[in-house]
Formats: C-alpha cells, structure tokens, sequence
C-alpha cells in the first residue's frame, strides 16, 4: 500500500499500491496553496481527487480483500473553492461484489472555517453508491454546509444534494437495497438557510426522499423493516417533522414491512409526527397556506390502517387566516381509515384553532371530519368494527363528540351556524 499527502500548486499524481495488492490507482489534481489529499488503497481500488482552490483537504481509505473483490471500491472526490474538506472510507467484504462507489463534489467559497462545506461518506459491503454534491449552482451557494452518510451491507444507495447554506443531513444505512434521496435548498432564487435533515433506515427496500426548501426546516426519519416508504417535501420555512429541540426527536418512525407516510408541508411553523408500528400502515399529512401553525399527530399500529390529514390555512383575501389547527389520529386494529380536513374561509378571528381527533380500535371502520371556520372541536372513538362516522362543521365554536362501540354502527353529524353542539353514543 502506498500513501500520499500532496500539497502545493498545480499537483498531479498517480499512486499505484504495492504489487502485493496490485491495481490500485490514485490520481491526484491540485491547484491552489496549502491543499492537502491523503490516499490509502489496498488492492485494485481507484481514487480520484482534484481541488482548485485554497485549503481543501480530502482524505480517502480503501480496502478490498479476497481477489481484489471483484475490482474493488470507487471514490472521486471534486472540491472547487476554499476550506472544503472531503472523507471517504470504503471496505469490501466480497459477497455480491461490484465495487462501492463515493462520489463527493464540494462548490463553496467560504470566507472563514466557519463556513466550510463538510462531507463524510463510509461503506462497508458490496455494491453500495454515495452521492453528495454540495455548492453553487444558480448561486444558491453552498456554504457551511454539513453532509454525513454511513452504508453497511449490499446495494445501498444514498444521494445527497444541498444548494443553500448551513445545511446538515445525516443519513445511515444497513441492510439491503435501501434508498435515501434527499435535496435541500432552492432550486432558485436567493440562498436559503439551517436545514437539517436525520435519516436512519435499517433492513431491506426501504425508501426515503426529503426535499426542503424553506429555512429553518427540520426532518427526522427513522424506518426499519421492509419496503417502507417515507416522501418529505417542505417548500415552507420553520416547518418541523419531529421535535429539533424535544426528546421525540424523530418525526416520521416506521417499523414494520410496506408501511408508507407523506408529509407536505407547504405552510409555515407547522410540526408533524407519524408514528407507525405494524404492516401496510399508510399516512398522508398535508399542511398548506400561510404561517398556519398548524399541528398533525398521528399514532398507527395493526396493519391496513390509513390516516389522511389536510389543513389548510388560507390568505385573508381567501378568508382565512387559520391558524392554530391540530389535527390528532390514533389506529389500532386493521382496515380503518381516518380522513380529517380543517380550514377557516370565514375570516378573523386570526387564530382558528380548530381541533379534531379520531381514535380507531377494531376494524373497518371509518372516520371522516371536515370543518371550516374558528374554534370547532370535533372527537371521534370507534372500538367496533365496520362503523361509520362523519362529521361536517361549518361556522365557529360547534363541538362534535361521536363514541361507537357497536358492529355497523352510522353517525352523521352536519353542522352549519355558530355554538351547536352534537353528542352521540351508539354501542351495545
């Protein structure tokens, strides 16, 4: 094994290991002062790293045993600007064996350490393919950004793009198959800032693409089993998915085999937790409009159960405002299914806060609730099976309260006006 560390201008070299572990190749394009890279392979790896600029500093160690493995590991390093710094640990433990892959391209021109990009990738296993590009383009810039990603096992895959500043996404990866997509920044316009994204996905075919857009967002996803499916897009600025500051931290937790959750929020200052334990477990939450502060919780586990959450906050040209709504749902059992739809078009007050909540035991049952305007409550508890409850508020400060516990039960409840009041029992 042979190791360089190459400083200074215009550099190019190429490193080929030592003939007991032949075919390494290293090469090495620097321009700039004070640049350092550090290569070490062992056994027909390929490493390529060129930085322009001042201070970068790439780092990159390779192992293949057995063979060479199949042709070994693959990692391309591209830093353009000052302060980046790049590490890539690679090892291939043969079985499946096609060459891992590490491609990290760095854009950036910070002003201070402070604002250098960072970015990490480790692998261990067979076929597994990081991606992270970080800086500029269209001038989103791409400073002081933040990029950790970790695969152990087969055929993994992790993409990381952030083109904003002060952007942080840890990803990590163990099994088979996984997927991890994430881009965070706009695709134009002015840089946006302090996005952060957690992602940890443990098994076999799970799938996880976030894109943030809006400042100040914040994403946590924590999925382990089988085929589970996990879709963020938050346009809107201040929006949590998960607590950054609380203890349940994470937002979206799946557990389980093909359990799916979406979560759109458009809006900002909204907060949104899904919790699903079990098998084919599905949620929708969308939180749209302005800065709708809106609240989604929804609590799912058996299997076949579906939550759909929309709240919408409206401008005061369209009626609104809404803010303040929450929106809770919990489903146990199997086959039931929720679906809950809040806004206000009625205009002021300026805080809505409207509030529903569903809890679902048994199975097959049905829960819809739509309300429209300020301060309508509206709580639904079903413990049966095949039972059907709906619920339409129009108005300000009506309540709704449905409790079946019975086989077949029906409830519809349609309320238009101001302070009605609807209470319904049904059971045996």
């Amino acid at each position: 094994m042979k190791k360089m560390i190459l400083t200074g201008a215009s550099i190019l070299a190429l490193s080929i290991a030592a003939p007991a572990y032949a075919q390494s190749t290293s090469d090495v394009d620097q321009t700039g002062n004070a640049n350092a890279a550090t290569v070490g392979q062992t056994g027909f790896n390929d490493s390529d790293i060129d930085q322009d600029g001042d201070n970068n500093a790439a780092t990159v160690t390779q192992e293949t045993i057995g063979a060479f493995a199949a042709n070994g590991n693959t990692a391309t390093v591209d830093q353009d600007g000052t302060f980046n710094t790049a590490s890539v640990d690679q090892d291939n433990d043969t079985p499946g064996t096609t060459a891992n892959s590490v491609t990290i391209n760095q854009t950036g021109d910070g002003a201070s350490l402070l604002e250098a990009n960072v970015a990490d990738a480790s692998q261990s296993g067979s076929g597994n393919t990081t991606t992270i590009t970080q800086g500029i383009a269209a001038l989103n810039t791409g400073n002081s950004n933040s990029a950790t990603t970790g695969q152990t096992g087969e055929n993994n895959t992790i993409s990381v793009l952030q083109r904003n500043d002060a952007a942080t996404a840890n990803i990590s990866q163990s099994g088979e198959s996984n997927t991890s997509n994430s881009f965070q920044g706009r695709p134009s316009g002015g840089p946006t800032i302090d996005q952060t994204l957690n992602v940890t996905q443990t098994g076999t075919e799970n799938f996880s693409t976030a894109e943030q857009r809006g400042s100040s967002n914040f994403a946590a996803v924590v999925q382990d089993g089988e085929r589970n499916s996990s879709i963020i897009s938050q346009p809107g600025f201040d929006n949590d998915i998960g607590d950054p500051l609380g203890l349940a931290s994470v937002g979206i937790n799946q557990i389980g085999d093909d359990n799916a959750s979406t979560v759109t929020q458009s809006a900002n200052f909204g907060l949104v937790s899904v919790d699903q334990i079990g098998n084919n477990l599905t949620s929708f939450v969308t939180q749209t409009g302005r800065a709708n502060n809106a609240v989604a919780d929804v609590d799912q586990s058996g299997s076949f159960n579906t939550s759909t959450i929309l709240q919408d906050g409206p401008t005061p040209a369209n009626g609104g405002p809404a803010n303040g709504m929450t929106a809770n749902v919990t489903q146990s059992g199997s086959d039931n299914e929720s679906d809950i739809s809040q806004t206000n078009t009625l205009g002021a007050p300026p805080t809505s806060g409207n509030l529903a909540e569903v809890n679902q035991s048994g199975s097959g049952n049905f829960s819809e609730i739509d309300q429209d305007g300020h301060e309508n409550e509206a709580d639904v508890t079903q413990s049966g099976s095949l039972a059907d409850s709906f619920i339409v508020q129009t108005g300000n400060n009506n309540s709704a309260t449905v409790n079946q516990s019975g086989h077949g039960d029906l409830s519809n409840v349609d309320q238009i006006g101001n302070g009605n009041i609807a209470s319904v029992t049904q059971g045996m």
